[in-house]
């Protein structure tokens, strides 16, 4: 959290695109984590991708009702585990080229109106993550 929150050595991070997070941290609650920065201001528009071993119904529960924006099971098997970290890998790269491009639109238009606002239009980047997602990711959503 000192790097989100820019703290001590972190103080010039840049902000990240998109955050990857694990339910089973060894200091603090993945959980928790999710819950800190979805509510914070500055960090809540910030995607985060839950990527976990835990199926349990609870867990997926909770972290879409504190606003994850996707939750992942990580699957057991080497092979299965292997093709879903080469499809986030494609996603990542995508989700950067998007990210970046934003980024270049939203400096230009900066530059000729004079305003410092930035949109954030993430329906293309969800859009883009469901579809490299469902090509091999196991997307896990809350069991009606």
């Amino acid at each position: 959290m000192d790097f989100l929150h820019k703290r001590e050595k972190y103080k010039n991070a840049l902000t990240p695109d998109i955050i990857i997070l694990d339910l089973n941290l060894p200091r603090k609650d993945g959980r928790e984590v999710l819950e800190e920065i979805k509510n914070d201001d500055k960090l809540k528009s910030i995607p985060v991708v839950i990527l976990s071993t835990s199926d349990d119904d609870r867990d997926i529960h909770k972290a879409y009702k504190n606003h994850a924006n996707c939750y992942i099971t990580k699957p057991v098997d080497l092979d299965q585990f292997i093709k879903v970290v080469q499809s986030f890998q494609s996603f990542l790269v995508i989700y950067s080229q998007i990210a970046k491009s934003r980024r270049k639109r939203i400096k230009m238009k900066n530059q000729t109106t004079g305003t410092n606002n930035s949109p954030v239009d993430k329906r293309n980047i969800y859009q883009e993550l469901f579809r490299i997602i469902s090509e091999g990711f196991v997307l896990t959503d809350i069991k009606r």
